[in-house]
């Protein structure tokens, strides 16, 4: 016999989610909720336990937060991580309650390929007005700190199934902030905390998960790397003044004005972009950073 003590909280899962529960420790009979985790969709009678192979996956996902500036609402982002093409016609998504029902039909996504589901429209789009990937708007509910994700295919069949929950195992900074649960790439299951991380400020909807913008110190500008071949790196102190646009200049030491470009107005903190200097010649250069009256001039060299 079995006995299970302990309040199991992590183990939603397995309580019609579709998961199963996996023992970690096979040689005793006596077991708390700290040897068993969440295994996968149908679980695996007679074998061992192995990484999950889901082709649909929740990549990342946003909880709306009234209490902070440049609330995006609740959104979720899909990733077809498989090599084949996927038609969502008949799918729909769900979270923990089963009356809450909203079709993904329309889209397909092919190998790699993102898509992201709203609730609003108008606050998704205020906090990322640049996004211009596939997206479904409309979600009629929302999902909260202790909900679950679930996508069902066209046959009814439950194919994809998160429990998430503000325990130790899941990262707290997203439950409160304007950042973003990612998966990680090579994640082996959905519903286990230890494979998501905090993303960055506003997350990155549509796309991979890339570095954050960083920046130290009082300056208005760093670049990296530098020296470097190719593409710098720029992270742009937006903290003064989110109006208007940054200017952005490059002159080789003979004052030569060489490449322009122009950043849109942000309400991000940190600007985060790039510039391709790999045509240039081997030498030292100068871009020129201006943002409001706020100028700054950093030497870079291209080798």
């Amino acid at each position: 016999a079995m006995k299970f003590h302990g309040n199991w909280s992590s183990m939603r899962c397995a309580d019609g989610f579709g998961r199963t529960m996996e023992n970690g420790v096979l040689n005793k009979t006596d077991f708390n909720e700290n040897v068993w985790f969440c295994g996968c969709i149908a679980g695996s009678p007679g074998e061992a336990y192995s990484p999950c192979s889901e082709d649909l996956v929740v990549s990342e996902f946003n909880l709306g937060k009234d209490q902070i500036p440049y609330n995006a609402e609740d959104w979720i982002e899909l990733q077809n991580t498989g090599s084949a093409s996927i038609s969502l016609n008949g799918y729909i998504f769900k979270d923990e309650k089963d009356d809450h029902i909203f079709p993904l039909d329309g889209m397909t996504l092919e190998s790699g390929e993102f898509m992201v589901i709203a609730k609003d429209s108008g606050l998704f789009h205020y906090r990322h007005p640049d996004f211009t990937g596939k997206i479904l708007y409309g979600m009629p509910f929302g999902i909260s700190k202790k909900d679950a994700m679930r996508i069902y295919n066209s046959n009814g069949t439950l194919i994809q199934s998160i429990n998430y929950d503000s325990v130790p195992t899941w990262p707290s900074v997203p439950f409160a902030t304007d950042f973003t649960f990612e998966y990680s790439v090579g994640g082996e299951n959905q519903t286990l905390g230890e494979f998501w991380f905090a993303g960055c400020e506003g997350g990155s909807p549509g796309r991979m998960f890339s570095p954050c913008p960083i920046y130290y110190g009082d300056e208005l500008a760093i670049i990296f790397p530098n020296p470097t071949s190719d593409i710098l790196n720029l992270s742009i102190n937006n903290m003064g003044s989110n109006k208007g646009t940054t200017e952005i200049t490059v002159y080789n030491l003979e004052g030569q004005l060489l490449k322009t470009s122009s950043l849109p107005s942000s309400i991000e903190k940190v600007i985060g972009t790039t510039l391709d200097v790999s045509t240039l010649s081997h030498g030292l250069y100068y871009i020129r950073i201006q943002k409001s009256n706020a100028v700054i001039s950093l030497p870079f060299i291209k080798i």
